[in-house]
């Protein structure tokens, strides 16, 4: 599901949700990489509106703070995609866990936390 969401295919990760039973959801939802980094943060990252509004909707974790202490917001506005930040921002108004959160973590340099699969692509 972090492929998935990572490359914007989302017919493929609503394809993984729909499979998963209530308990399975919740938990792939949130699952993380060795950074701490979930399917919220890879589709805010990467600018993946689809794949973001397809997480919303099924109710994803967007408040996770990866190793560098942000989320998914955060690595949204790094972006500067305005759509996915309104997403995330509708998540906040709905859900005001998310709010408290979103809105607070690491405030280090972008530097400090590239992803390092991006790297490795290379």
């Amino acid at each position: 599901m972090l492929q998935a969401a990572k490359h914007d295919k989302g017919k493929v990760l609503e394809a993984h949700i729909s499979l998963l039973k209530d308990a399975e959801r919740a938990k792939m939802l949130d699952a993380a990489d060795e950074n701490g980094r979930t399917c919220t943060v890879f589709a805010a990252y990467y600018n993946n509106l689809e794949s973001i509004e397809i997480l919303a909707a099924s109710d994803a974790t967007f408040h996770t703070l990866d190793k560098f202490g942000r989320t998914c917001l955060h690595y949204a506005c790094m972006q500067e995609n305005s759509k996915v930040i309104n997403v995330i921002f509708m998540e906040c108004k709905t859900r005001p866990q998310v709010a408290r959160v979103a809105l607070s973590g690491s405030t280090e340099k972008l530097e400090e936390s590239k992803f390092q699969d991006e790297e490795n692509e290379r």
